[in-house]
């Protein structure tokens, strides 16, 4: 999984901009969210997204294509699962 960090300014239609382009390249979207960022007038998003290394430099660079696009950062995560011991009744 690559969480893409973007930076955007506060348009209307950058989100539908954003979110049409990663449906074009098929890239499948985990998580999605949205805040104000601290730089008046701009946002900041956090969209995680099931992508390869090279579907992810792709996505960057095509997101830079965009207009309204300040920065784009991307940072990999490994899932890594734990069992916890869960307590039962009677114990």
């Amino acid at each position: 999984m690559t969480t893409l960090l973007v930076e955007a300014e506060d348009k209307p239609d950058v989100l539908a901009r954003v979110v049409m382009l990663l449906h074009r390249r098929s890239i499948i979207v985990l998580s999605f969210s949205m805040r104000p960022s601290e730089h008046l007038g701009a946002v900041h998003m956090a969209i995680t997204v099931q992508v390869d290394q090279t579907q992810a430099e792709r996505a960057v660079a095509n997101l830079y294509k965009l207009v309204n696009i300040i920065s784009v950062e991307t940072v990999r995560q490994t899932l890594t699962h734990q069992a916890s011991a869960l307590p039962t009744s009677g114990q």
